[in-house]
């Protein structure tokens, strides 16, 4: 019966509300551990790092510069072995410098200030701290997926992706990294190594948690009742509800049947029955719902291809700085050891043939300075990503021809092609959203070229492995996080539409 029907879709719809609860108290436990990481942790080491690295740059430039300017006094004194004496001590002490800088690069340590993270539910469910996961999320992880050919739970698969994936440089199988990992006991200090692969495998887990949201929206699409009964000629001829409502139950395709819920409760409507009221509140929370899921579905979405992005990103920034560590190292070290040999063994011979042979070297020393300075000159530009991209959800919004995850639903897609607001001037979300990134400058590539597009979307002819650099995934990721804030626009409507038919 109708009443036994609404107890039904009223207690589903709850418990699919407590789901979805429980998944954003996990997810966002998640975000707190990853920016008190990232901000905090990763900064701290990665900033003690730099400082070290550079005092020790810096006493280098001024050993060569001291003991340059004594060996230049004294080869004005006509006492040039103790000239060449001094450019020995000074390549000597480069050396060490140089290998000291070798040694820093590795960055140093920082004791564990924060209790387990959520890394401990993942590794090890059975840990009894106060983060852990809630009964529906360990079920979540411990199920298979629906289809799934090996039985496999979504623990399991995770961890092997991972593994699959290099998503951490670190062998995941170790009982001890993963102790580090969840800075569990009896893990002490953390590294810059350990924190960075935190940090990864964190926003892979949130990522993968949020997924749950579609599960709920396929409850709640393959539980959608028969239409409740509703006549159109009947709706309330005035608008009752508040711009933002009005837009998003126009949006939705209710708007008269909204129109209709509101007199039927103010009494303008001559003749209804409780059951009538029930029904289409029933109908219309369920829309309302089902648009909060479809735009959660989107936004975890994007919070996955934002994760994989930043992920690469900063994987190929690591191998830059890398890069133009090691090239500065090898400079120093080539100045010093062969300004050692030239003013060494070769310097101070009474043997004439020795000093042309330290002439040659110290040329040789000057082009290898001038060509390993252009070579970090070459490397700040960053390497290219070596894993495959993946088309991601700006294909949708260029109308780039894609299917699969990155494909945004109908109803999001009307609704960033739908009028912004009236100081937008006409312009769409989508519109505006161009606009914004053009004219702001806060992304560095031509948005209207469509071949930029589809290396943007690593979708379509344009885009190539060889377009995955640093400063096309930095874009990539500014403008998805965009995209995100836009779309999340979506949930004001939704919650004055909501306010309006209780």
């Amino acid at each position: 019966n109708t009443s036994r029907r609404a107890e039904l879709e009223i207690n589903l719809l709850e418990t699919v509300l407590a789901g979805m609860l429980d998944m954003r108290a996990a997810t966002g436990k998640i975000d707190q551990e990853v920016n008190y990481a990232y901000d905090v942790v990763l900064s701290h080491l990665l900033r003690q790092r730099g400082q070290r690295l550079q005092r020790n740059y810096d006493a280098n430039f001024i050993q060569t510069g001291i003991f340059g300017a004594i060996a230049g006094l004294l080869f004005l004194k006509g006492q040039s072995k103790a000239g060449n004496e001094m450019f020995v001590i000074q390549g000597s002490i480069g050396t060490g410098l140089s290998a000291l800088g070798l040694w820093l690069m590795r960055g140093g340590s920082r004791k564990v200030d924060t209790p387990p993270n959520s890394l401990a539910q993942f590794f090890h469910p059975n840990t009894q701290n106060e983060y852990r996961f809630s009964p529906l999320i360990s079920d979540y992880l411990d199920s298979p997926e629906p289809g799934s050919k090996d039985g496999k739970s979504r623990r399991d698969f995770l961890l092997a992706r991972w593994k699959e994936r290099h998503v951490a440089t670190m062998n995941l199988d170790d009982k001890t990294n993963q102790l580090k990992l969840a800075a569990m006991s009896p893990t002490e200090r953390d590294t810059i190594k350990v924190v960075r692969n935190r940090i990864d495998l964190m926003q892979s887990l949130k990522a993968r948690l949020e997924e749950i949201d579609s599960d709920f929206l396929a409850l709640i699409e393959a539980t959608e009742p028969a239409e409740a009964k509703f006549d159109s000629a009947s709706s309330a001829a005035t608008t009752t509800l508040n711009p933002a409502a009005a837009a998003m139950a126009e949006l939705l395709g209710v708007q008269p049947r909204t129109e209709h819920l509101i007199s039927m409760v103010n009494g303008r409507t001559a003749t209804t029955s409780q059951n009538d009221k029930l029904n289409q509140q029933l109908f219309l929370t369920r829309r309302v719902f089902s648009a909060s899921l479809d735009t959660r579905k989107a936004i975890d979405q994007l919070n996955m291809e934002i994760a994989v992005e930043t992920t690469a990103r900063d994987r190929v920034l690591r191998q830059r700085d890398l890069a133009l560590n090691l090239t500065n190292n090898a400079n120093f070290f080539q100045i010093s050891i062969l300004g050692i040999i030239a003013s060494g063994p070769l310097g101070l011979s009474a043997d004439p043939r020795n000093g042309l042979y330290s002439n040659r070297l110290n040329i040789v020393s000057g082009y290898l300075v001038g060509g390993l300075t252009a070579a970090t000159v070459l490397e700040k530009h960053g390497g290219i990503r070596m894993t495959k991209a993946a088309p991601n959800t700006l294909a949708s919004v260029f109308g780039i021809d894609t299917a699969g995850n990155c494909q945004l639903s109908p109803t999001l897609t009307k609704f960033l092609n739908s009028p912004a607001s009236e100081q937008a001037g006409g312009l769409s979300r989508k519109g505006l959203l161009m606009k914004y990134w053009k004219t702001t400058k806060v992304v560095s590539v031509n948005v209207d070229q469509r071949s930029t597009q589809e290396k943007l979307a690593a979708l379509g002819p344009s885009h190539h492995y060889w377009s995955e650099t640093a400063k096309l995934m930095t874009n990539r990721i500014r403008m998805l996080y965009d995209i995100r804030a836009v779309i999340g626009l979506m949930d004001v409507g939704l919650s004055d539409l909501l306010r309006a038919i209780d």
